[in-house]
């Protein structure tokens, strides 16, 4: 099963991780086993939830995203997207600043061309209509 480089995520650097196993050097006994490590997760969601899926992680991936939707001429299809981004677009992302996500979500807003929908995507930098 392909998967795109922008769903992969580690969240603790392998330098950071704990080996469940050391062995140092073993003389003439065998070869050195230095650190063994084993950590994995896979997480699937149905396709149909795979954008909000990613734009949960990261708004700005989705906001860019969505902005390709448009540029491409996909008016409709970017604004089932965003409103898909409903139940939990309230907040920027961590450590995500309200001015810049307004700056990079405001063209987005406007050429969805619907004013719930631009609602939805400009709340998490504060703006009310």
């Amino acid at each position: 099963m392909p998967v795109d480089h922008a769903e992969l995520c580690a969240t603790t650097p392998n330098k950071d991780l704990t080996p469940y196993q050391y062995e140092g050097y073993m003389g003439n006994y065998g070869n050195t086993l230095d650190r063994w490590y084993r950590r994995a997760a896979m997480v699937l969601w149905p396709h149909q939830r795979s954008f909000a899926a990613r734009a949960e992680a990261g708004f700005e991936g989705a906001i860019r995203e969505l902005q390709e939707h448009l540029d491409a001429g996909e008016l409709e299809t970017a604004r089932i997207l965003a409103r898909s981004l409903a139940p939990f677009w309230k907040h920027p992302g961590a450590g995500e600043a309200a001015e810049p996500l307004f700056t990079a979500t405001l063209p987005v807003a406007v050429g969805l061309r619907e004013a719930d929908t631009a609602a939805i995507l400009l709340a998490p930098s504060g703006w009310r209509p």
